[in-house]
């Protein structure tokens, strides 16, 4: 806040709270995340996340849920879109789905097997594997734990 005010960046508070979320206290992190979103304007969610080159959390969970509800087809759309329109790496995304799961509505033994899955995936990505084909067989397990 102080840096805002001080500086007088043009923010909203959404784009404050990405930026909080984002620099996991790093001041230095959070300082630079600030610097380059006003240079778009004005700090927003929208330009904190695209700045940063972050999966932002609501996108991950919309996949994730629309998995676990069963419709495999339209999550995988949603991964085309995080992976080709918004350009993140596929190791970016897999570290969002892991903030993600102890959010989902389900039982803790389907997010246990879910984490142990996303620690597999991960290992397969960090090897060379492809990261649309590891991706969507990681959200196949989504689909499989919604049932």
């Amino acid at each position: 806040d102080m840096i805002v005010k001080g500086e007088k960046i043009d923010s909203d508070a959404e784009g404050l709270k990405a930026v909080y979320n984002l620099s996991d206290g790093d001041l230095r992190k959070a300082t630079n995340l600030l610097q380059a979103s006003s240079a778009l304007g004005k700090v927003t969610k929208d330009n904190v996340y695209s700045v940063a080159m972050q999966a932002q959390p609501q996108d991950v969970k919309e996949m994730l849920e629309t998995a676990l509800s069963g419709n495999f087809s339209r999550a995988r759309d949603k991964l085309y879109d995080l992976l080709i329109n918004q350009g993140l790496s596929g190791e970016d995304i897999i570290k969002e789905i892991h903030k993600q799961i102890f959010s989902l509505k389900i039982e803790e033994t389907g997010k246990l097997e879910l984490l142990e899955k996303v620690g597999d995936f991960e290992f397969r990505l960090n090897q060379g594997g492809t990261e649309e084909i590891q991706l969507e067989a990681l959200l196949a397990h989504f689909l499989k734990a919604g049932k």
